[in-house]
């Protein structure tokens, strides 16, 4: 499904979906999972990974979704924000 352009020569609507998170692997790929089967999926999807000892990674390369990893401090305030800042969307 295409983003429909909005009146008045706006750009469309860009959607980031911003994941803090720490030892959570399993749950962060059951979110990818879960997304990429959505009609409309994010523009990007930004995890903020607070240092697990494993790092939380993008499923296969098969997926459609634009995927980034960021770390930052063991803080859900701070981590959301870093992902805030680094949206497009």
């Amino acid at each position: 499904m295409k983003r429909a352009e909005e009146g008045g020569g706006r750009p469309p609507i860009r959607i980031s979906v911003v994941v803090p998170t720490k030892d959570r692997a399993p749950e962060v790929r059951a979110l990818l999972s879960a997304l990429e089967r959505q009609t409309l999926r994010p523009d990007e999807v930004i995890i903020i990974d607070a240092g697990t000892p494993a790092p939380t990674e993008p499923p296969d390369a098969r997926g459609s979704l634009k995927v980034r990893r960021l770390s930052a401090p063991p803080n859900v305030c701070l981590q959301r924000n870093i992902g805030a800042g680094a949206a497009s969307g």
